[in-house]
Parts: structure tokens; sequence; C-alpha cells
């Protein structure tokens, strides 16, 4: 029973953490911040392309940490740190303070993000690893459908340097007791230290798995999934508002799209457990690509509700089969620096997504262009993982032989 706690634990704290409280929250705090300091979309958008570079630089670091360490004072400094940046932000009042802040937010995101919390998982689950992966993935879709509802209500109620300090108090009152009391390591991996024999079969494990071409082509799939959906996301606000939705009415539209990442997060690690993960992999691409389709048909009603819906879907969907594919195909020796490694470049695309749609905007007044780069883009990552991500499920017991098969040269 122990286990299932910790899977919770995690789902918590992913639910405090970089993703719903900066990606998928921070994009409706972009106009009243204009309209106060007279900066365009596109210097905006480098906000997320600094936070979300510097955490990815970080991420392969702190997935090691976490295989040397263990989670929980990983996940403690996160915890604590992130509230004081956002306070930070409270205080910015030019574009080079936001983007100091913005580099600090990167800093922190890496220990509070999915490279801190997932380790935790496999060393706990050598079966329902799938299930346990979708709990605490569900995290994000809590967080990221509470997330714009509160940052709108509170911008809308005390402005929005106050609302970010009412999110560090959130942060700390949650996530604090959280890993105080649920994140833990499972005792017998971190009872007894690591022998220099250990660590260093454990780095050339590591170095052998990204030397081979397989860590690649997943690795460049997943990362396309934010820099459609994350890229869209973090404009949603500003798209909707064009289209004339109030900030309440665009923010429940993007609860939507909440509401599918977390049911997509709560399904599809337990999905995965018995279907092949290049057809999961190739559904929520095609789910990403007709979301986009609909956003550019320029369709009212309910169309922007069923795109967003489409869109968190892929975006659900993708952070329960990244973590299940990198654990079943490398195995569990160096999980968390493979991951983190992986999870770097899932970073980069979570910066370019939003800084290439404001920078469209600036440019051409519309974000249709982008959007049907995107589409493009959605289609590139079905083919990746339809022949990369496996076309049968892989027992536990699998991983190790199913990772030096993987190896071999590019």
């Amino acid at each position: 029973m122990r286990r299932w706690w910790v899977a919770l634990g995690a789902s918590i704290g992913l639910a405090v953490g970089f993703g719903p409280i900066f990606i998928y929250s921070f994009g409706l705090f972009q106009k009243p911040i204009l309209e106060e300091l007279g900066l365009t979309r596109s210097q905006f958008g480098m906000i997320p392309l600094i936070a979300t570079f510097v955490a990815a630089a970080l991420n392969g670091y702190m997935g090691g940490w976490t295989d040397r360490k263990g989670v929980r004072p990983v996940a403690l400094t996160g915890v604590l740190l992130l509230p004081l940046v956002l306070v930070a932000f409270s205080q910015a009042n030019s574009l080079p303070l936001l983007l100091l802040c913005a580099a600090a937010m990167g800093l922190v995101g890496a220990t509070t993000s999915y490279p801190t919390y997932i380790p935790l998982l496999p060393p706990w689950f050598k079966t329902r690893l799938g299930l346990a992966v979708s709990i605490a993935a569900a995290g994000v879709g809590v967080g990221a459908f509470l997330g714009p509802k509160v940052a709108a209500y509170l911008i809308g109620d005390m402005g929005w340097r106050n609302a970010m300090l009412a999110l560090a108090v959130i942060v700390v009152a949650i996530g604090l007791p959280n890993v105080l009391v649920l994140v833990k390591d499972k005792p017998r991996d971190r009872s007894v230290k690591e022998t220099p024999e250990e660590a260093a079969e454990r780095k050339a494990s590591f170095w052998t798995i990204l030397k081979g071409s397989l860590f690649w082509r997943l690795t460049i799939a997943f990362a396309l999934v934010p820099v459609v959906s994350i890229g869209v996301n973090f404009q949603m606000g500003a798209l909707l508002s064009d289209r004339g939705y109030s900030l309440e009415g665009a923010a429940g539209i993007i609860g939507v799209g909440a509401l599918a990442v977390l049911f997509a997060r709560l399904t599809t690690g337990a999905v995965l457990d018995y279907v092949a993960p290049r057809v999961v992999g190739v559904v929520l691409f095609l789910c990403q690509a007709t979301g986009i389709l609909i956003l550019l048909s320029g369709a009212g009603g309910a169309a922007p509700y069923v795109a967003v819906g489409l869109l968190g879907l892929a975006s659900g969907g993708e952070g329960d089969l990244a973590p299940f594919v990198i654990s079943r195909r490398f195995g569990d020796k160096a999980y968390g620096s493979v991951f983190g490694a992986s999870f770097a470049f899932f970073n980069i695309g979570t910066a370019i997504g939003p800084f290439l749609m404001g920078l469209t905007f600036t440019r051409f007044g519309t974000y249709n262009p982008m959007l049907w780069v995107f589409v493009v883009l959605a289609l590139i990552g079905a083919v990746l993982l339809f022949f990369s991500a496996g076309s049968a499920v892989l027992h536990p017991s699998q991983g190790e032989a199913a990772a030096k098969d993987a190896a071999a040269p590019v």
C-alpha cells in the first residue's frame, strides 16, 4: 500500500510544480503585464523560452542527482525555492528583470517537474508501472485545470502582482507538507551507499543508451509534443481574447484542455500496460494535428473547446507515454539520468513553441502560419513514434535486454 501513497505524493508534487504554475498558468498574466510594461508578445515569449531552456540544461543533472541521492532532497529544494521566484516575478518592473526571473524559474523548474518526481516510481513499481505513472502524471492535469482558473480569479480580484504572491503561498501550503509526508524514496535503494563500481556501471549504461539511435528518435518525437501543445496553450489566452473572449471565458476553454490533460494522464498509463506504445503514440499525435486544424478553421461555438481538448489529450497522454517507454526500452539502472536527458529536450520544445507563436503574431498579426507548421510537426511525430515506440507491450524484465538492443550506434 505504501507505494501507492508514494505515487500520490509524486502527483501532488507535480500539481504545484513548474508545469501547472508556470507553463499552464503564466500565459494568463500576458496581457496585464504587456499593458503595464508596454511589451510586445514576442518579447513576452522570451520569458518561457529562457525559463525552459535553463530547465532543460539542468534536467539531465537532476536525473543523475535523483539516481545518486534520492528524490526527496531535490523535491524539497524545489518546493522551497519556487515560491521565492514567484515573489520575485511579482516585483519585476522591466523586461530585463522579467527575463532574470525567467532564468530563476528555469533553475527551480528543473527541481519541480517530471525528472524529479517520476524516478520515484520504477523502484516501487516492478508491476503496474503504467498505472503508477498515470496517477503521478495526473497531478499535472489537476494543476493545469485548477491553475488557470485560480490565476484568472486572482488576477481579476487583486491584480497580476498580488496574484503572483498568492500563488507562492499556495505552492508552499500544499507542496511542503506533501514532500515531508508522502514523497519517499524506496529504502532499500538508498540504505546502502552506491559503490564506485556500481556508479561506473550506471554511468556506462547511461552513455551507451545515449549513443543509440532509438533514444534520439524517441526523444525528438516526445519533444515535438510540447512544441505544438504548449506553444498553442501558452498563447491560448491571447488568441481567444483576439477572437472576443473575456478573460474568464478564455480560462474556461483552457480549463477544458486541462481536464483533457487530466483524463489522458489518468488513463494512458493504464492503457499502456496492455496496448502497444506506438499505437498509443500515433493516436495522440493525430489528436494534436486535428486540434490545430480546428483552431485554424476559426469556428466558434464548441469548436475551441474541442480543439483545446484534443491538444490536452495529446499533451497529457505524452506525459504517461514518455516515462513508460523509456523505462521499458532502456531499463531502470540509470533511469533518472536517461529520463532527465530526454526530458531536457522536452523542455526545449516547451520553450520553442510559445516563442515561435509570439514571433509569428508580431510578424504577421496572426498565429495561423505557425499553426500550419504545427500540423506538419504533429504528423512527423506520429511517424517517428510509429517506428520507434515499439509494437508490443514489454514486461519489466525485458527492459535491460531492450536497452542493449537500442544501443546500436547511430
